[in-house]
């Protein structure tokens, strides 16, 4: 996904973006004598998503660091397709300092 923008929320300034669930849409007209030969969508969201067509989930991560490639070609029909996406943000644990963390993981150790 080189080069490929993150999208999350407007107001996006380079501070991490607020816990929650945000949603995105798209609308892909066809026309009645289209063939669709391809059509591929590669995605990841941080922390996980959900890929709607047509209102039915067609696929799912929670493995942000790995893009999903889903196949969409046969689900496509002509006329109006909304694709959808349900993108969840977790609570971070940030800012913890890395002292603190290895201190903690070396209690839990014990």
């Amino acid at each position: 996904l080189d080069g490929c923008p993150w999208v999350w929320y407007p107001e996006n300034s380079g501070v991490e973006a607020p816990p929650g669930v945000r949603y995105f849409r798209h609308r892909i007209d066809l026309p009645a004598d289209s063939s669709v030969t391809e059509a591929k969508i590669r995605l990841t969201a941080d922390n996980e998503f959900r890929l709607y067509l047509h209102g039915q989930e067609i696929a799912s991560s929670d493995t942000w660091q790995v893009p999903l490639t889903v196949d969409l070609r046969e689900q496509l029909r002509a006329g109006p397709n909304l694709l959808a996406i349900a993108a969840t943000n977790a609570p971070s644990l940030w800012p913890i300092r890395p002292m603190e963390r290895a201190s903690t993981s070396s209690r839990e150790m014990r």
